[in-house]
């Protein structure tokens, strides 16, 4: 391996510490708690290095939720990896986002704040655009046979994640509430979702006229 090569393998391994290193202080401490400072401290560097590969701590924060996507599209490829239908795609899809809210809290928030406001995802979120890819590739599949534009794809995806950010937020406010009464909402966000696609039955024009 050359100088240059070497170089370049020590700083993406450097990135790769900083960003390690931030995602730890983000699930310990929170979000508020995340400071170059600290990241500094923690990798035992000095603050100036952090600066050399992040401006400020919203590069930072960026840089994160694409990696906190890279986790959960992991999860999600894990679950649907051996599922076909597409019911049950969509179920796993749902359950999976769900259950990494809960377990992954701070990550969860994250993706959320700053992964809702990019106003192009496909290309400033490489992750989240897969994401999005693999749910509306889901949704057309239920479709069947039937036509669907991207258009009427694109809008029954968000508000698919829509309903289930709602109903996870209505979950965090029930934390202490019966167990029975929380897997009960997820299986009515697993309905909700479903639901969305109820007019995937309207012919080419209907559908044409529709949107």
């Amino acid at each position: 391996m050359g100088s240059k090569e070497r170089i370049a393998k020590l700083k993406s391994e450097l990135r790769k510490d900083i960003l390690c290193a931030a995602l730890a202080i983000l699930k310990n401490d929170g979000r508020q708690s995340l400071s170059l400072r600290k990241i500094a401290d923690r990798i035992e560097y000095s603050p100036p290095v952090i600066y050399s590969y992040f401006k400020n701590k919203e590069a930072i924060l960026i840089a994160l939720c694409e990696l906190c996507y890279q986790q959960f599209n992991g999860c999600i490829e894990k679950n649907c990896r051996k599922l076909t239908n597409p019911e049950e795609r969509l179920t796993a899809i749902v359950t999976t986002c769900w259950n990494f809210a809960i377990e992954e809290k701070e990550m969860y928030d994250l993706m959320w704040e700053v992964g809702s406001t990019c106003t192009d995802p496909f290309t400033q979120f490489k992750e989240l655009g897969l994401f999005l890819n693999f749910l509306s590739e889901t949704l057309k599949n239920l479709c069947g046979k039937k036509v669907c534009t991207e258009e009427y794809l694109f809008h029954k995806s968000q508000t698919a994640i829509a309903v289930m950010h709602g109903h996870i937020c209505l979950n965090y406010t029930l934390s202490n509430a019966d167990p029975k009464l929380r897997s009960r909402m997820l299986n009515e966000t697993i309905l909700y979702v479903m639901n969305l696609i109820n007019d995937y039955n309207l012919t080419s024009r209907e559908l044409n006229n529709h949107y």
